[in-house]
């Protein structure tokens, strides 16, 4: 897949216009600092240390997996939030894109660090203003 796939769906949330790629990152300015300071205080990344969480956690995810279907290959997939990236690492090789939105840069990388594939997009936004063109998106998740 090639970046201008991606994008050539991607458009300012309030302009419409089209975005530009700035070093690997479309980013925006302004941005919620409470998001940023959760990043770098919480990492999402950690593994669990409470069974009881990491047992919902575990049931939650298999819920949501299984609502999704077996048929992503030409699909689109809009993680918002996408914190740890548990969704990325199991679905980026199912579906045609990933796309994961966070508002924090740090999360962002560190997935792309984990990730780092052809099809998989790390994009900061705001959840309130998705940059994506009408219709540019087949499925949307949240967690």
């Amino acid at each position: 897949m090639k970046i201008q796939e991606i994008l050539d769906i991607l458009v300012d949330p309030i302009t419409k216009n089209k975005l530009i790629l700035y070093e690997n990152y479309l980013t925006k300015e302004n941005y919620i600092e409470h998001y940023e300071k959760d990043a770098e205080v919480f990492d999402y990344f950690q593994t669990q240390n409470c069974k009881a969480t990491a047992d919902d956690e575990r049931r939650l995810r298999t819920t949501i997996l299984s609502k999704l279907g077996k048929n992503l290959k030409n699909k689109n997939i809009l993680d918002i939030g996408s914190g740890g990236g548990w969704a990325d690492k199991s679905l980026t090789d199912k579906c045609k894109q990933f796309i994961s939105v966070d508002i924090s840069d740090i999360n962002l990388r560190k997935q792309f660090d984990i990730i780092n594939k052809d099809n998989y997009f790390p994009i900061q936004a705001d959840a309130l203003n998705l940059p994506f063109a009408d219709n540019s998106i087949d499925i949307v998740i949240s967690f």
